[in-house]
């Protein structure tokens, strides 16, 4: 079940970040990117970060492996993206709204976000 909610905030997130590149921003919330594994944009660093740490810690071992898998992917097709600067402002923004689902796919599992 966890798993489907994953890849619908996942899905999400894709086509936010399509539609935000397209807009010009000002706005930078690309990180230095020094820390290992960091896609290099706050907010989606912020969410692979806590959402990881929900999974390890609250998932039921029967699906860890494969929500670990699935964010895993996402946060290499987000350091992907954020390589360009108009992607990375449409990721922030995509990732904030990620965060927001998650908290809510993912409550029964009692994370601290």
């Amino acid at each position: 079940m966890y798993v489907k909610e994953l890849r619908a905030i996942f899905a999400l997130t894709l086509v936010a970040l399509a539609v935000l590149a397209c807009k010009s921003s000002g706005e930078e919330s690309v990180t230095s990117g020094k820390s290992a594994g960091a896609i290099g944009v706050a907010e989606c660093d912020e969410y692979v970060n806590k959402y990881e740490k929900c999974v390890s810690e609250n998932s039921p071992a029967a699906s860890r492996a494969e929500l670990e898998a699935n964010v895993a992917s996402m946060r290499n097709t987000w350091r992907q993206a954020a390589v360009n600067p108009a992607a990375a402002a449409g990721l922030a923004q995509g990732c904030k709204q990620a965060l927001a689902t998650a908290k809510t796919a993912l409550a029964s599992y009692g994370c601290d976000w």
